[in-house]
């Protein structure tokens, strides 16, 4: 075959694969359409399992901590509006500790943040918003106890706040803070008893729209661990109820996150493992709206060793991204887990050895953004947004592509080559002959090359 035509033949092979990627893909599974830079520092940094948010414009919202020297890190903050790029990161805070957690108003693109700072052997929790256009901050605790890991939900404009506290008895609970009537009014979970190692309690926060607030957490002492789940049935009561989720695949568990439709039907995830560190596994449990009794948990990862690392809901489906556990020892491979198929697919954002984190979320177009830390050493990591085309379920029928045309031509330039079914059958192809979505080869003069046909 001559240069020139063997040149066509590979430029009209990359079209069609850009056709495919631009239309209805099968999207069973996380397919990657571009990597983004959030980050421009090599500073060491720390992305939470809450790091990214998106509104109804389908502006993305990343949170996130950096060192800025040996002692002192910084709360910084950046977003991309559809169709453009990231923005520069802008310095929320200054002197915090490596946690912070973000939410965004869906309407308005309004970030809440949310993050603790150290005072000597304490830290206090923090807030902001940039309803204002400037980062307006606000703390939320000043009683000389320790305080860690917050985790923020919204009701419209108003947030939700809850956290770790040790008590002046030392004792761990749950705390959890309010705006939603005016000024910020702040209790203490007292049936949240979280064990001798209660600072690691994890805990995730969910509101309904009615303002009824739901809390997951590490719950237990060790080494009898399990997910615990707290709710409050009228909005801000100090009167809260406590149940302990699962059973589960695993003997302990460890991570979990909740979320609640405004029906009052609610999803969580867990992960945990054997008590001993391995495996890791991650069970979805759901309860229907009106009940108090959850469904039995079906696990997610099937035989993968894996520990949830974000959570995002798209309507009624679950998202969750995990990493491959090895032994008890991270191997630094992150993927995506969904239903929205019906059923549960995992599949790989970025399995290098050298990504951690990410956490997740799902844009209006069901488009997914997965927040990860890339880099071989830990004083020089990056943060990354690994963008996926849309993860949806369609059905596997023949639809014609959005320009018929466009393949017919594509067939009709391609001399010599031929179309394979992956069992090696010829696919006799005639002008506007509609092909199933699957996996096909092209065979030139030169070249055998595969690319999938998905809709």
């Amino acid at each position: 075959m001559p240069t020139s035509t063997t040149s066509c033949t590979r430029s009209l092979i990359r079209t069609l694969a850009a056709l495919v990627l631009l239309c209805s893909l099968a999207r069973s599974q996380w397919v990657t359409t571009s990597t983004d830079s959030v980050t421009r520092t090599i500073a060491r940094k720390w992305v939470t399992m809450q790091a990214v948010a998106c509104d109804s414009t389908g502006c993305l919202h990343a949170a996130w901590t950096e060192a800025a020297s040996t002692a002192l890190k910084k709360v910084m903050y950046a977003c991309k509006p559809a169709d453009s790029g990231w923005t520069a990161p802008a310095v929320v805070a200054e002197s915090a500790n490596n946690h912070a957690a973000i939410a965004v108003e869906p309407n308005t693109g309004y970030a809440h943040v949310t993050w603790t700072v150290p005072l000597g052997t304490t830290a206090d929790v923090m807030y902001a918003t940039n309803r204002t256009g400037a980062w307006v901050k606000t703390r939320l605790t000043d009683d000389s106890l320790s305080q860690w890991l917050p985790t923020i939900a919204l009701e419209g404009n108003k947030a939700h706040v809850a956290w770790i506290v040790q008590a002046p008895d030392r004792t761990y609970y749950i705390a959890y803070a309010t705006n939603r009537t005016g000024p910020w009014q702040a209790q203490t979970l007292w049936g949240s008893q979280l064990g001798g190692f209660g600072s690691g309690a994890s805990p995730w926060l969910a509101v309904e729209a009615s303002g009824l607030a739901h809390v997951t957490y590490r719950g237990g002492d060790y080494p009898d661990y399990h997910v615990h789940h707290a709710e409050n049935r009228i909005p801000g009561d100090t009167t809260w109820y406590y149940e302990v989720l699962g059973p589960t695949a695993n003997q302990t568990d460890l991570v979990s996150a909740i979320a609640a439709r405004d029906s009052g039907e609610l999803f969580a995830v867990l992960s945990g493992n054997d008590g001993w560190g391995m495996p890791f596994r991650t069970s979805y449990l759901r309860r229907p709206a009106g009940s108090n009794t959850w469904d039995s948990y079906q696990l997610m990862t099937a035989s993968a060793s894996a520990c949830m690392r974000g959570f995002a809901m798209d309507g009624e489906y679950v998202h969750s991204t995990w990493e491959r556990i090895n032994g008890n020892v991270n191997a630094e491979e992150i993927f995506h887990c969904s239903n929205h198929n019906g059923y549960w697919f995992n599949s790989g954002i970025r399995t290098d050895g050298i990504s951690s984190a990410g956490a997740i979320a799902i844009d209006p177009e069901h488009c997914g953004h997965a927040l990860v830390l890339v880099g071989s050493a830990p004083d020089s990591s990056q943060a990354l947004c690994v963008n996926s085309a849309p993860l949806t379920g369609v059905e596997d029928t023949p639809q014609p592509l959005p320009d018929s045309r466009s393949r017919a031509r594509l067939v009709r330039d391609l001399p010599g080559a031929d179309v394979f079914y992956p069992d090696g059958r010829l696919v006799r192809i005639v002008s506007g002959h509609e092909l199933r979505a699957g996996l096909y080869f092209v065979r030139t003069e030169t070249e055998f090359t595969p690319f999938v046909l998905v809709r």
